[in-house]
């Protein structure tokens, strides 16, 4: 899984997509409150949409594989 242990910015309230290709079968854990939990195939192009209402960093995660993908930075 690319990137790996990325950084980016999001506004709190705003839609945050996350689009991902994998090669490997897995959860992708948005750890936020409330947390969130997208399947993710074997596929190219998959898209997974959520909100985070409380700023903060929060870490997205493969829970199989033990990767941090992304530190997204919610921002008020």
């Amino acid at each position: 899984m690319t990137p790996t242990n990325a950084t980016v910015q999001a506004v709190a309230g705003q839609p945050i997509v996350l689009q991902v290709t994998s090669d490997a079968v897995d959860s992708l854990h948005v750890h936020s409150v409330p947390e969130h939990v997208f399947d993710v195939a074997a596929a190219a192009d998959q898209r997974f949409e959520f909100t985070v209402d409380i700023p903060g960093r929060v870490a997205v995660e493969l829970h199989d594989l033990h990767v941090t993908v992304v530190t997204i930075e919610v921002r008020p």
